[in-house]
């Protein structure tokens, strides 16, 4: 009479693994700014992310209309532990600021996307995402413009940078 049981909940547990039957974090959105002719990345301001958030990942990609990685201008902490670098929302981090760390230059009419990885002081981690390029200004300096996501036409809104979306 157990032993019905147990197998019945067994088959249940085994059934629920391969679905990643786990909570997910959804990925929150970063800021983009411009700092001279940088991007500086930032978090949104409310709540408690006005404090300082400590940054344990952070990857800049080029991409892809569609998304995929074409290569990876900025990966610090690969060969420097990312300690002490912090970012908020009164705060942002400029490209290739980190130091020990070398970036390489980020290219007008490409796509790029951000990647950081944060803890609060209270240990809560928060993941955030940005995509974003370098136009041209009517004097020829760069500008940093942060691309955001159209909702009803399901794309990233590319063409803020001169290109096809």
């Amino acid at each position: 009479m157990i032993l019905p049981r147990v197998v019945a909940a067994a088959i249940v547990v085994l059934a629920l693994l391969p679905t990643g039957c786990h909570a997910r974090q959804r990925m929150l959105d970063a800021v983009v700014k411009q700092s001279g002719d940088l991007p500086c990345f930032s978090v949104p301001r409310t709540g408690w992310r006005a404090t300082e958030l400590e940054v344990t990942a952070l990857v800049v990609t080029e991409v892809t209309r569609e998304g995929a990685v074409i290569s990876q201008p900025w990966d610090p902490g690969l060969s420097t532990p990312l300690r002490e670098v912090t970012v908020s929302s009164r705060s942002c981090l400029v490209y290739g600021a980190v130091p020990g760390e070398r970036a390489a230059p980020l290219r007008r009419g490409a796509r790029y996307s951000l990647f950081l990885n944060t803890f609060s002081p209270d240990g809560t981690n928060r993941r955030y995402r940005a995509y974003f390029c370098l136009g041209a200004g009517e004097d020829g300096d760069k500008i940093v413009r942060q691309v955001e996501w159209d909702k009803h036409a399901h794309k990233r809104r590319w063409d803020v940078c001169g290109l096809d979306s």
